[in-house]
């Protein structure tokens, strides 16, 4: 009696033959389509209907046959056992082990640092780049700096130049901290961290820029006027007087007509000009004021010299320098506006 066999298993082992392209010796319909199906007398017979024994023998191809299709099913049950789904997938995917995923999750952030690092660079290069050509015209980077720090810088980049033999190369195009001026810069950043080690670098480093800027507008200022320096010294004079007596007129006594016409004639052109004048160990400041300026404008710069003085201390009045009336200045009179000249003549 043959090896009885249920459909459904007859299926699964076909289904296994096929998916390692082999055919079933047996099978009585097409493995592909699958449309047509019966069962094969040879390899399964139904329970119910007893079978009885043919008098005449089976051809010997036959016998073959049916042994060639019992031992390739069950050869084919041996890759699944008996109490396994038989709707279990045949074909499972290929997984990787956890740890591989690890390497290659490490091995794409490595690469992703690195790529960061050389875009990071590249952007600190366009960086300071643009600084060094914001020199050359547009609207400069506002840079914030104590006092005290710029002081610190000042001394420490002076001493760098002078002692160290450091130095920095102001031509356009360069910037503090681009090509070989970060030596120098670096050298600063390091004496005044080391002298006070609580200071922010950020602060440094911009007391640094703001060093840089003044002394490459100080270059390109002498190369346009050999006399810079000695008009920049008479202007910060003026400027000065010009400042002193706007503090005196915050104390001055008067009404709001006349603290009006004092505050629109104080400006840099109606200061006098001040010559040194060296007599030994002795400097004195030579007082020349305007030819055009008129004696109102005058009486009413010294009404208001004389109120700042009455509010200095002894030690300040002791440091103030000797000064005494020179020949008036042939310097020519700007072109005022209407408001300026309303203010020149309300003091005539």
């Amino acid at each position: 009696m043959a090896k009885q066999m249920s459909f459904e298993k007859f299926k699964s082992s076909s289904m296994r033959s096929i998916s390692k392209n082999v055919v079933h010796p047996s099978s009585p319909y097409d493995p592909k389509t699958m449309k047509t199906f019966h069962h094969p007398a040879s390899i399964s017979s139904s329970p119910s209907t007893p079978t009885t024994k043919s008098k005449t023998k089976k051809p010997m191809a036959m016998r073959k046959k049916v042994d060639k299709a019992r031992s390739f099913v069950d050869s084919s049950d041996e890759y699944q056992s008996e109490d396994q789904d038989s709707s279990a997938p045949l074909f499972s995917p290929k997984t990787s082990t956890p740890s591989q995923n690890v390497n290659k999750e490490l091995k794409d952030a490595k690469t992703e640092i690195d790529n960061l690092k050389q875009l990071c660079s590249k952007m600190q290069e366009q960086l300071e780049d643009l600084q060094a050509k914001s020199s050359k015209g547009g609207r400069k980077r506002k840079l914030e700096a104590s006092i005290k720090a710029k002081r610190r810088v000042r001394k420490s980049v002076g001493d760098s130049m002078d002692v160290d033999g450091y130095c920095w190369d102001l031509s356009n195009g360069k910037g503090p901290f681009s090509g070989d001026n970060k030596k120098l810069s670096g050298h600063a950043i390091e004496k005044v961290l080391g002298l006070y080690p609580e200071m922010d670098k950020v602060e440094i480093e911009n007391a640094i820029r703001i060093n840089f800027r003044s002394r490459k507008d100080n270059k390109r200022k002498l190369e346009n006027n050999p006399n810079y320096r000695a008009d920049s010294s008479k202007n910060s004079r003026k400027d000065t007087k010009l400042n002193n007596r706007l503090k005196a007129l915050k104390h001055l006594n008067v009404d709001d007509e006349t603290r009006s016409a004092i505050s629109g004639i104080l400006v840099r052109p109606l200061m006098s000009s001040d010559d040194e004048e060296i007599d030994g160990n002795k400097k004195t400041f030579i007082v020349r004021k305007p030819c055009w300026r008129t004696e109102g404008v005058t009486n009413c710069f010294h009404t208001l010299d004389e109120a700042r003085q009455s509010n200095l201390s002894k030690h300040s009045l002791f440091r103030l320098m000797d000064r005494k009336d020179g020949p008036p200045s042939d310097r020519e009179e700007p072109k005022w506006s209407e408001e300026m000249v309303k203010a020149i003549k309300f003091f005539d």
